[in-house]
């Protein structure tokens, strides 16, 4: 019972520091409070190119594009045009699954995506993915611990995954 709340908070509290450092740096980049500065919105659609409308998570990479998660693939966005990422069975170098629940970007710059299927790691050299699953638990977070690893909230689990050896860890699952 105790293991089981603990759990439940500490995935909330990462949902929530996630969900906070977004609104706070977005908050933050776009001059809330300063009246001398312009904020400026676009807002994207299907009709713009996105795959879907639905977006579930969306961030913002180190080159400064925008990548977001939905039901119908891995969209990245260069502020001119979409790029979609979808599963081709054949392809076992393809994004793990359609349906993205997570998009997120790690201290050093890496995406990472979460998708009913698992984790997977965007190769930027290769523009392919590394996948890692997850017996069919859904990621739906992903955290940066920064000590090397990334807390992954996946079917209710909290699971750690070591960035170096590129493998989730034995025995380090919080249920």
């Amino acid at each position: 019972m105790i293991n089981n709340i603990v759990r439940k908070i500490v995935v909330l509290a990462a949902s929530l520091a996630a969900g906070a450092a977004f609104f706070v740096s977005y908050g933050f980049a776009a001059g809330s409070g300063n009246p001398n500065n312009h904020i400026s919105f676009i807002n994207l659609s299907v009709n713009d190119g996105l795959s879907q409308c639905t977006v579930l998570s969306c961030a913002q990479d180190t080159l400064g594009r925008m990548w977001f998660a939905t039901q119908d693939g891995l969209n990245l966005y260069d502020g001119y045009e979409f790029r979609t990422f979808r599963n081709d069975a054949q392809d076992s170098t393809s994004v793990a699954n359609n349906i993205i629940r997570k998009v997120f970007v790690d201290a050093s710059g890496n995406i990472w995506v979460g998708t009913v299927k698992g984790l997977s790691w965007y190769d930027a050299r290769s523009e392919s993915f590394r996948n890692f699953p997850t017996d069919d638990r859904a990621v739906t977070g992903i955290a940066d611990t920064g000590d090397g690893r990334l807390m992954v909230a996946a079917g209710g689990d909290l699971l750690f995954f070591d960035k170096a050896e590129m493998r989730f860890e034995e025995g380090n699952v919080l249920q």
